[in-house]
């Protein structure tokens, strides 16, 4: 289970001058530091969250669903979108950077799946998400671009970089905490508890898990299916490993302290990030209180 799951094309982005700043970079002026938030391992809270993008989508697609159900109207579609919160989190299983948590009572109820998210009205937002996805008039396709353009006109999508640039560096970070010898030998520790527990030969390391077969064979990514039997079995021994044998809270720290260390070295350029997003957050909230039903 990969904890950031950045597409590799996402991470060409930054390229090799992306590793020259995670690795290379000047500290910045004292002026321009950004403030590290706490730590909370439980919650996965790391010092790039706050300059990621992760936690922007559900308010960004609601948005622009709004600005564009009149678009459809004028085709004869009919887009009923209906009233959600505008502002909610990922749910238990996502972190505030949009990482994987996984741990003991995640595992026990869930397996690898993620735990649903829920919010007010939720239900009728994954209705109205089932009756886009079936409506399929002739010469859609057309009339779709046409009415996604009148939104990104309303609502321009920020830079690339406050996009891409936090996301992908925490994921830089991450193969690289992997690769620390205090994580490679809890590494160890963990797949000889695997072993113990009758699951040794799964995966290597703990980032390996579950395998591909098993991921595809309990439908972990299919939306809105449920763990089984032996998926909550192996997830529960998996999560009491990683804790046992010291892997989760070793990884942790690592991450913590490079992605720390990111943040001094790079904070202006993070701090133009974070205005950024605060300016399109603004934006966005506009557009769903001068756009949004009434809450039922």
């Amino acid at each position: 289970m990969r904890r950031h799951t950045v597409p590799r094309a996402a991470l060409a982005l930054l390229g090799a001058a992306g590793a020259a700043i995670v690795f290379s970079g000047c500290a910045a002026p004292a002026a321009s530091k950004a403030e590290l938030p706490p730590k909370n391992e439980a919650k996965l809270a790391l010092p790039l969250d706050q300059f990621s993008y992760a936690q922007r989508a559900h308010l960004r697609d609601y948005a622009e669903a709004l600005v564009e159900e009149p678009c459809y109207a004028e085709h004869g579609i009919d887009w009923p979108v209906p009233w959600q919160p505008a502002e909610q989190d990922l749910g238990a299983s996502v972190s505030a950077g949009g990482a994987v948590i996984f741990n003991t009572d995640l595992a026990g109820k869930y397996g690898y799946h993620h735990a649903p998210v829920t919010y007010d009205n939720s239900a009728a937002w994954r209705k109205f998400v089932e009756i886009t996805n079936a409506t399929n008039p002739p010469g859609f396709d057309r009339i779709m671009r046409e009415c996604q353009a009148v939104s990104r006109k309303a609502l321009p999508l920020p830079s690339q970089d406050a996009i891409d640039y936090a996301t992908v560096a925490a994921a830089q970070i991450y193969d690289e905490a992997l690769l620390s010898s205090d994580v490679a030998q809890k590494a160890a520790a963990w797949a000889a508890c695997m072993s113990k527990a009758g699951y040794g030969g799964m995966a290597a390391t703990p980032d390996g898990m579950p395998p591909t077969d098993k991921t595809d064979a309990w439908q972990v990514a299919v939306p809105f299916t449920t763990a089984g039997a032996e998926e909550l079995a192996v997830a529960a021994a998996d999560a009491k490993c990683r804790t046992v044998s010291g892997w989760s809270s070793a990884l942790y720290a690592e991450e913590w302290d490079r992605q720390a260390d990111f943040v001094r070295k790079n904070a202006s350029k993070l701090l133009r990030i974070r205005a950024e997003l605060a300016d399109e957050k603004k934006t966005l909230l506009e557009a769903v209180a001068q756009n949004a039903p009434a809450r039922p």
